[in-house]
């Protein structure tokens, strides 16, 4: 194995790093891995499984850190005055406003992420799946009437014209 190789390293949830130890595999010896976030962890050589493209399979799962708690509300933006020993600062504190706008239109492509003055917008975006109703002329039915002339002679009663017979 090449020593200047770089070897990845993946487990259920996609990459976490690099193997730092390649040298030897052996049952009972410890590996170092070099996770993204700058973390290295030791895990045994049995936990790594060698996959077809080089890289390595962590059969157990690596704890991730816990996202740091959200800062707490910030004040409004405030200006310090002065200090009383002559040294003299504006200090500013920000803070964000964050508003959701529901918008409803349909896009040709995918949005971007977009800068507007002081706001930054970023597009959430869903996809839908669309199913389209359609009618479709599956057959016609034709009705012909057709007249044809009679060649029988039949007697009609003058009564039932409203008339009397002679």
């Amino acid at each position: 194995m090449d020593s200047g190789q770089t070897l990845r390293v993946f487990d259920d949830q996609g990459y976490i790093g690099v193997l730092v130890s390649p040298k030897r595999m052996e049952p009972g010896s410890a590996k170092s891995i070099r996770l993204e976030d700058g973390r290295e962890i030791q895990v045994s050589a049995e936990d790594l499984k060698a996959r077809p493209d080089g890289s390595f399979y962590l059969r157990r799962a690596v704890s991730k850190p816990a996202e740091p708690p959200p800062p707490p509300p910030a004040e409004p933006q405030t200006a310090a005055a002065p200090a009383p020993d002559g040294i003299g600062g504006e200090f500013f504190e920000q803070n964000y406003h964050i508003e959701r706008v529901a918008v409803g239109r349909i896009l040709d492509s995918p949005a971007t992420q977009r800068q507007e003055g002081d706001t930054l917008i970023l597009p959430v975006v869903e996809e839908v799946i669309v199913c389209e109703k359609k009618m479709v002329l599956k057959e016609e039915v034709r009705i012909t009437m057709k007249r044809q002339p009679l060649k029988e002679v039949r007697r009609i009663p003058a009564e039932s014209f409203g008339g009397r017979a002679s």
